[in-house]
C-alpha cells in the first residue's frame, strides 16, 4: 500500500475508536497537524516491509479557545462515507467490564454525540439501521451513567456520549477464515443514525442523519 494509503486508514482507525474520536473533535481545536513516518522493521528487508507510525495533534488558538459550539455534534455526521466497518482494540477499552474481547467480537463504527453549550445531556430512543438490508443493528450507549471509567482521567463529561453498535449477529466479514462471521457494520452501507436527546433536562431534541462505511477492515 502507499503511504497515503495507509495514512488514510489509519486516521480512520482512530476515528472508529471512542477515545481517540473524542480527543480529535474538540470544539476548541483551530489548528490541527498530522505526520507519517516510514520505517522497515528491525531484522527485515525493506524491499518487502515497511512500518509506518501515524501522529496526529490539535490544539486551539487564541481566536477559538473560548469559542463554544452551538447545538449538538456528531460524528460520524450526515454524508460522510469511507468509515471503517469494525473497532477491534482500543486503549483504554471502551467495553470493559462486558465480558466483549473486541480481537473476536468487534463493534460497528461508534456515533459520537457533543453539546459542548450544555451542560448534561441525556440520549435515548436511539435507532441505528441499515438502509439497503432494512434492519436495526443493537446498540448499547455508552455516557457519564455508565461509564467504565468513572471517577479517572478517562471519564465522559456529562454533555458527551456514544452509540456504540453491537454487531453480533451480523455476517458482514466477506473473505478469510472468518467468513460470514463478525466484521462490523456492512461494508459499502448505508446507515441511518436518530435519537432523542434532553438537553439539561429541559429540552428534548431529535437528531437524524445517514453515513455510509467504506470496505469491511479486517
Amino acid at each position: 500500500m502507499s503511504t497515503e494509503a495507509v495514512a488514510s486508514s489509519m486516521a480512520k482507525s482512530l476515528l472508529s475508536a471512542p477515545y481517540h474520536l473524542r480527543s480529535l473533535m474538540l470544539p476548541t481545536s483551530g489548528v490541527v497537524g498530522t505526520g507519517m513516518v516510514t520505517y522497515t522493521p528491525s531484522s527485515k528487508n525493506a524491499a518487502n516491509n515497511k512500518g509506518y507510525v501515524l501522529v496526529s495533534n490539535a490544539a486551539g488558538t487564541k481566536t477559538t479557545t473560548n469559542k463554544t459550539f452551538e447545538g449538538v455534534f456528531t460524528y460520524p455526521c450526515q454524508d460522510v462515507t469511507g468509515t471503517v466497518t469494525a473497532l477491534y482494540n482500543e486503549t483504554p477499552n471502551p467495553v470493559r467490564g462486558s465480558g466483549r474481547n473486541l480481537r473476536t467480537d468487534p463493534i460497528g463504527q461508534p456515533v459520537y454525540i457533543n453539546m459542548p453549550s450544555a451542560d448534561k445531556v441525556k440520549v435515548s430512543n436511539v435507532k441505528f439501521r441499515d438502509v439497503q438490508r432494512n434492519i436495526d443493528v443493537p446498540t448499547q450507549l455508552l455516557d457519564s451513567d455508565n461509564d467504565p471509567y468513572k471517577g479517572t482521567n478517562y471519564a465522559l463529561p456529562t454533555n458527551e456520549a456514544f452509540i456504540l453498535p453491537l454487531t453480533d449477529a451480523l455476517k458482514s466479514c466477506e473473505s478469510g477464515s472468518n467468513k460470514g462471521g463478525n466484521c462490523g457494520l456492512y461494508g459499502n452501507s448505508k446507515y441511518k443514525v436518530s435519537f432523542d436527546i434532553l438537553v439539561d433536562d429541559k429540552t428534548l431534541e431529535q437528531q437524524s442523519f445517514t453515513f455510509t462505511t467504506g470496505k469491511v477492515n479486517y
